[in-house]
């Protein structure tokens, strides 16, 4: 008899189909029995009930408005640093976006020569 670690893929998915199509015939003998006694053949299933906490629930959506009111702050003390830069600072951001740009259309240049 042969283990069931030293099969190979292909007998372990024949002998799983093998055993489904066992596995199925079983189970419709088994329905077809309790039918014809007179016991109803019908699946169990699980109930499962939720319950959510209205203060847990608060608490999530203040902790949301408190996100984005930090973001929204955040934001503007973005917009006030830039505000804020000298004309020369702002001038050599403007400068680094030019060089950034020229590169980058560069590097596109070289991939479409390679193609």
């Amino acid at each position: 008899m042969v283990k069931i670690k030293d099969l190979t893929d292909p007998q372990l998915d024949s002998q799983i189909k093998k055993y489904k199509k066992i596995l199925g015939e079983l189970e419709k003998e088994k329905n077809k029995r309790l039918e014809a006694s007179g016991e109803i053949a019908a699946p169990k299933t699980e109930q499962f009930s939720v319950a959510f906490d209205d203060e847990e629930i608060s608490q999530m959506q203040a902790d949301v408005k408190k996100e984005k009111v930090k973001q929204e702050e955040d934001e503007q003390v973005r917009v006030t640093q830039l505000l804020s830069l000298s004309k020369e600072q702002l001038q050599e951001l403007q400068d680094n976006s030019k060089k950034l740009k020229a590169k980058e259309k560069a590097g596109k240049k070289k991939k479409v020569a390679k193609k």
